[in-house]
């Protein structure tokens, strides 16, 4: 599952059951192309006029936004991007807005021309750990994970909105897998066993998550692919708070250091530790 053996499981799972069922469902010939991008199948639409990605200042979502961008601008393709950014946790963790808007300027800088603006929405912090069970509707499990809470579902239906205002071919969010070990802070509807072949995980209408079948070593290769440690440092993946950093960082504006235990954090060591299959010379 970490080399390019595994990339060609995804590839051929995309073109075999994924493709047909999809194909049944939204028409002939509406299953969207599939591009490599540093040796991974990514469905794209070459064509598409504006395409929408979910930023959210993290390593992964960060990573992903700069390899479609690249992709974009090496085969001058017309495709607008737009990056949408929810902020959460406004309260208890105030630096992720900012750090957030960090990622998008050092993204804009680098694609002026294909980066358009940060749609930025808000996810109220009481619906974070209301389990998607709790509201009484089974109908939401056609397409969201029954281990899922209603930050995914207000994160969904914001991004609805999003690509309807803005009139968006595809979206994008880069979520991966857990790594291959268990944490009690671990987001649970991400584990291997509730994901692995579920191709409508990665492609779901007009719903793209590339990662969707990966961890998170194949995004950290990537900013050794793309020699990226600058734009590393503006992401941010620790789930510490201003009750492990101090209440000083609610109101001072500075960002504090990651607190290394976490699930987060030690998702971002193991992958880190873990990316040597996905190097673009072991591909």
């Amino acid at each position: 599952m970490h080399n390019k053996d595994y990339l060609e499981h995804l590839y051929k799972g995309y073109t075999t059951q994924h493709k047909n069922e999809y194909e049944f469902l939204f028409g002939k010939n509406s299953y969207p192309e599939i591009h490599y991008i540093n040796g991974l199948p990514i469905h794209f639409n070459p064509n598409a006029k504006n395409i929408l990605i979910s930023l959210s200042g993290g390593a992964d979502s960060s990573i992903l936004t700069y390899m479609l961008c690249d992709y974009i601008e090496k085969n001058n393709y017309k495709t607008n991007v737009y990056c949408m950014t929810l902020v959460r946790f406004w309260k208890e963790k105030p630096w992720l807005e900012p750090m957030s808007t960090d990622v998008y300027n050092y993204l804009k800088n680098r694609f002026p021309n294909i980066i358009k603006e940060q749609i930025i929405g808000f996810l109220p912090p009481e619906f974070e750990n209301v389990p998607l069970k709790a509201l009484g509707k089974p109908e939401l499990f056609t397409r969201l994970p029954e281990q899922a809470h209603c930050d995914v579902l207000i994160t969904v239906d914001f991004q609805d909105y999003v690509m309807h205002k803005y009139k968006i071919d595809l979206s994008y969010t880069g979520t991966t897998m857990n790594p291959p070990f268990e944490t009690e802070d671990e987001p649970k509807f991400r584990n291997q066993e509730h994901l692995i072949d579920n191709w409508e995980w990665v492609l779901s209408g007009p719903a793209v998550n590339p990662f969707g079948l990966l961890m998170k070593n194949f995004t950290m290769a990537q900013y050794h692919n793309y020699d990226l440690w600058d734009m590393l440092k503006l992401t941010r993946s620790c789930e510490g708070d201003v009750h492990i950093f101090g209440e000083e960082y609610r109101h001072n504006g500075k960002y504090p250091p990651e607190c290394g235990h976490c699930f987060f954090c030690q998702e971002k060591q193991w992958a880190l530790d873990n990316c040597k299959g996905f190097l673009l010379e072991n591909l």
